[in-house]
């Protein structure tokens, strides 16, 4: 895109240069750059407040909030493990359970984030120690062997508390 976008500027900057000496040039550079600017601007902004909406709430939709909210419930104080392969990003428990950041900015330490609500991330075939009373998210692909109950379940996750 870089090359197309440099050929573009150089034959524009040509146009502007051409038009400053002829007025009906530079009228009609100026008449359709600004209804092109409009044009522009209006569905960009039509689409942002109309269809993006839609789009952005899709990853909402797939009971990952539901799943952390009965996980982080049943654990209590406890902790609540999210599996690799259950694909929960980090972000979901913080903006499930974590007040909106300051202005001043936060850290940048995940796994701290993390257990400041009581959750944390099992790195890829990680053999967690869960105690009872902990809460595991997992895919349904995942099979526990530990004892457990099933106390969320859907297509994509499986929460366990673990007893």
């Amino acid at each position: 895109m870089l090359p197309f976008s440099i050929v573009l500027t150089v034959y524009g900057i040509q146009e502007l240069l051409a038009a400053n000496r002829q007025t009906a040039k530079r009228r009609r550079l100026i008449t359709w750059g600004t209804a092109a600017l409009l044009i522009n601007g209006i569905g960009a902004n039509v689409w942002m407040f109309t269809a993006y909406p839609v789009i952005a709430a899709d990853p909402f939709q797939d009971g990952t909030i539901a799943a952390l909210q009965i996980g982080h419930k049943a654990a209590g104080s406890h902790t609540m493990y999210i599996t690799d392969r259950a694909a929960i990003e980090y972000s979901f428990p913080l903006f499930v359970f974590q007040p909106p950041p300051s202005v001043t900015g936060g850290k940048d330490d995940v796994a701290g984030l993390l257990a400041s609500v009581n959750v944390a991330e099992l790195p890829p075939r990680a053999t967690p120690t869960l105690q009872p009373g902990d809460v595991l998210v997992a895919a349904p692909s995942e099979r526990e062997s530990f004892p457990a109950t099933i106390i969320f379940s859907n297509d994509l996750l499986r929460v366990y508390l673990v007893s």
